[in-house]
């Protein structure tokens, strides 16, 4: 699905959606535009990355699909969630790399199909009553669900999920900074700790979701951090 002079086959409309395709899609279907930007990545900006070229890595927010025989698993899915929709649809934070359980259920999201291993490229299938893997047609709600996860899991990806809608979150000493900044600082983190080893240690000004708002600058409506 693509406006001529598109790519003719887009990996990923969560994130390469073309802004005129948007007000297309709005024009047939009589969703106001706003509405249908809070279902792609778009709604992210300044949340979890500042901004998006489409030629930037978004941290965070894996690639999904398959090209040029590479495949990459971004796109996850909750066979439970799947299986109650009476229209079966993919959720946008299941594209969170932060986000990888369902806190409904209390199972670790699938992201694969178990018959082939291929994952999820909903642009190859045609859902109607339900989601299917596009090589193999397994039905992604019968996927068996995953490992059950712990009150404690599901409690820090909520506080991931609470900075995000908040927009920002103290830091520790510095204060309060914006919530892609301090996502950004995470990944920093979480790529010290895999090439250091186990002798990294995490200093004690990582996000927690507590603290005051930001402050203000005089006459500005934008945090001073």
């Amino acid at each position: 699905m693509a406006k001529a002079g598109a790519h003719p086959r887009p990996r990923d409309l969560d994130r390469y959606v073309e802004p005129d395709l948007q007000a297309t899609l709005a024009e047939r279907t009589g969703i106001e535009a706003e509405t249908l930007r809070q279902t792609v990545f778009t709604r992210w900006a300044g949340l979890v990355f500042e901004e998006d070229d489409v030629r930037n890595k978004l941290y965070w927010l894996p690639l999904a699909g398959t090209e040029n025989s590479k495949r990459s698993f971004g796109q996850q899915f909750c066979p439970a969630c799947l299986r109650e929709d009476s229209v079966p649809y993919l959720r946008l934070s299941w594209r969170l790399g932060f986000v990888t359980a369902c806190a409904r259920h209390r199972t670790l999201l699938a992201d694969r199909c178990p018959g082939c291993g291929e994952p999820v490229q909903i642009l190859r299938t045609m859902p109607e009553k339900a989601i299917r893997c596009w090589k193999c047609q397994f039905d992604l709600a019968h996927v068996p669900l995953g490992a059950e996860v712990d009150a404690v899991d599901l409690d820090r990806q909520q506080r991931l999920l609470d900075i995000t809608a908040a927009g920002w979150t103290p830091l520790g000493a510095y204060g309060p900074v914006y919530s892609f900044v301090s996502f950004r600082i995470l990944m920093l983190v979480f790529r010290l700790l895999a090439t250091a080893g186990s002798r990294t240690r995490c200093g004690s000004g990582l996000p927690n979701g507590s603290g005051s708002r930001p402050r203000m600058r005089p006459g500005s409506n934008r945090p001073s951090c």
